[in-house]
């Protein structure tokens, strides 16, 4: 087997499953010379997973590369290979913020790639790339594929020419998976000059694809008129595009797309539409975007007894004087607290009262927003300042407050 295409320079994650691709992988980056660690994912969902996570783990230790390992012992309801990859890709996730590596690496192959294009086919889907990337980014995770010329079957060669332990995962023969169906009635059965054809109709779709999505790159995918005055196949592209530039990996139907067009001609300003799982279409106006809704928002609250800088999940405050009239407090009102707005609360503008709903449906501001908007609170319980909510809002050097918030 030819060399890796990889750079000797970065630091690697293997994402390795104990399966025979991704231990050809590993053998592959041990004997050619690569700086990479293991990071390894047990969801507890086979009798078999302990025992390969032992095994991998084992085989680590004799090889002299260090594995992380999650355990994963809660339960998973829904679409559990959604669920799965979202576990996973949140712990990637983790171990390369914290330890810096590069990239992750997985051992995705021609079976895959081709595998993957056959369900975008059956399903119906219109994404934004045919197939499957060598690179990508998955959930703020850089993702590298370099088996993508490899066939899975030589993979298991290789492991098996090579003596390298590997475990079969029997649910890739479960075939109520339409994957699983198209994997061993199709592509097992493609002889190389199939395999060739197809990759050159993926190519091709893909270099059409490209120059379509080129108008989209530049434009405000957001605006609802700038969608509502595409053509129909535009308007369908341009939708999917935009999601997967929220979401890498996840495609929306035809039908999907339907009820999303549905919402954005609708006269309701303030609509959020689940998509899939956690994902939803938030439309505020006359704008929308999609946004991932994991828990009710709750309730907050910060105690400002002194100077400082305040930085956390909601907002950013540096408090450098106890006099600042542009936030609208002085030394007499501390201690200062900063806590959510109620659509209830009152707020003082020059001489009259106004309900801070008010100043919301003024402003224009996305739903989801208005349950986590700060506003900051004198010792006597009166609302000193509430910022205002401005989509195109630029964070610069000099400021002082922000909210932490997606628009």
């Amino acid at each position: 087997m030819s060399k890796l295409k990889l750079d000797k320079n970065k630091k690697y994650f293997l994402a390795c499953s104990y399966g025979p691709d991704s231990m050809a992988l590993f053998d592959m980056l041990l004997k050619q010379g690569y700086n990479f660690e293991v990071a390894h994912v047990n969801y507890h969902l086979r009798k078999e997973s302990n025992s390969e996570t032992e095994g991998l783990t084992n085989y680590c230790y004799k090889k002299g590369i260090k594995i992380y390992v999650l355990d994963y012992v809660d339960s998973i309801v829904g679409n559990v290979e959604s669920e799965c990859r979202h576990i996973r890709y949140r712990y990637f996730k983790e171990l390369l913020d914290k330890y810096g590596y590069d990239e992750m690496l997985v051992a995705h192959n021609e079976d895959d790639l081709l595998e993957t294009f056959f369900i975008q086919i059956d399903r119906k889907i219109d994404p934004i790339f045919y197939g499957i990337r060598e690179l990508t980014t998955i959930n703020g995770v850089k993702i590298r594929r370099p088996l993508l010329d490899y066939k899975k079957a030589e993979l298991l060669e290789y492991c098996n020419k090579n003596n390298v332990p590997y475990a079969i995962d029997q649910s890739n023969f479960d075939f109520k998976y339409k994957r699983n169906e198209i994997r061993h009635n199709k592509v097992s059965q493609m002889n190389d000059e199939d395999r060739r054809l197809y990759r050159d109709i993926i190519n091709a779709k893909n270099d059409e694809l490209k120059t379509k999505f080129a108008s989209f790159e530049k434009a405000d995918l957001g605006d609802i008129k700038y969608i509502l005055a595409l053509d129909d196949l535009s308007q369908i592209y341009a939708i999917n595009y935009y999601y997967q530039t929220h979401f890498p990996g996840h495609y929306l139907s035809r039908a999907n797309v339907g009820e999303i067009l549905k919402v954005l001609k609708s006269n309701k300003p303030n609509v959020t539409k689940i998509i899939s799982g956690d994902r939803y279409l938030q439309k505020t106006y006359d704008r929308f975007d999609f946004v991932t809704l994991e828990k009710e928002l709750s309730d907050y609250s910060y105690f400002i007894k002194e100077l400082g800088i305040y930085d956390n999940d909601h907002f950013f405050f540096k408090c450098d004087s106890f006099e600042n009239r542009r936030r609208g407090f002085c030394k007499s009102d501390f201690p200062l607290t900063i806590r959510n707005l109620n659509p209830e609360d009152e707020i003082k503008i020059k001489d009259y009262y106004v309900k801070a709903r008010r100043l919301f449906i003024d402003w224009k501001m996305p739903v989801r927003l208005r349950k986590v908007w700060p506003c900051i609170v004198n010792n006597k319980g009166i609302i000193v300042y509430v910022p205002r909510y401005q989509k195109d809002f630029k964070i610069d050097k000099d400021c002082d407050f922000f909210v932490k918030v997606n628009k």
